[in-house]
């Protein structure tokens, strides 16, 4: 009776540790694609203005 238990604590354990990491990569993920998503976006903005500029 007490080896299911063990391995359910095992079990249990691995997926917190798995969900954890897969969130911390997403959040990573995510912050990482905000900051190029604003990067590109300034890009743009700035090319944009230096293209109106020149016309």
């Amino acid at each position: 009776m007490e080896r299911p238990r063990d391995l359910g604590g095992v079990r249990r354990r691995g997926w917190w540790r798995l969900t954890f990491a897969i969130g911390a990569l997403m959040v990573a993920g995510g912050v990482l694609a905000h900051l190029k998503i604003k990067g590109t976006h300034f890009v743009s903005v700035v090319t944009s203005a230096g293209q109106r500029v020149q016309l």
